[in-house]
């Protein structure tokens, strides 16, 4: 019993995770803005930081707007004639993807654009599934993003994060993407795959 109330206790006195800043929402909202219409997805409620055992700072992004966003990772070396390739120099603020505090992205999106949040890629993945088959709908894939501290070139032109898609033991993905600031706003460059299952 004592200790079950010493471990509320430390539970109750834990400070809250801070809220990501408006440069760092808006980078997530560029990104949710590319990936929000092609994967039944939730976002994880706080960032991750980047694990260096996938490796070091990527240089070379791929875009191609005429393939699906989410489910085109390229592996490194390997281009198409339909694929643009963005060489940029990321090393100055890649730091910023595994060294950068835990934040809350909650506050990012208001109540028009507000994504579903969960912390569980299972959870999500089994209450999807029971929607969908309430509404007669086919499940492709539910999984969640877990997004990375964001990054940003010294100049601010660019911004970097690292995002992985987890979608429970089914599937699941792991890329660098880029933005660049185009008036006043973040728009998606191009992404680096790491990792596909």
């Amino acid at each position: 019993m004592l200790l079950a109330a010493a471990i509320f206790a430390l539970g109750a006195c834990a400070a809250p995770t801070p809220a990501a800043d408006e440069r760092a929402c808006a980078v997530y909202r560029a990104f949710y803005a590319q990936t929000k219409n092609e994967t039944q997805s939730a976002l994880a409620p706080v960032t991750k930081p980047y694990s260096l055992e996938w490796g070091g700072a990527p240089s070379r992004f791929h875009n191609n707007t005429g393939e699906d966003f989410v489910l085109r990772i390229l592996p490194a070396g390997s281009e198409a004639e339909t694929v643009e390739v963005i060489e940029v120099d990321t090393g100055s603020y890649f730091d910023a993807l595994h060294q950068g505090p835990r934040q809350s992205v909650r506050g990012c999106f208001d109540a028009a654009q507000q994504p579903e949040f969960s912390g569980s890629a299972l959870e999500f993945a089994l209450s999807t599934a029971v929607r969908a088959w309430a509404r007669g709908e086919e499940v492709i894939a539910p999984g969640v993003w877990r997004l990375s501290p964001a990054g940003y070139s010294a100049d601010g032109r660019f911004a970097l994060i690292y995002a992985e898609y987890e979608c429970w033991d089914w599937c699941g993905m792991g890329a660098f993407y880029l933005f660049e600031q185009r008036d006043g706003r973040w728009e998606y460059v191009g992404d680096s795959g790491v990792w596909f299952a």
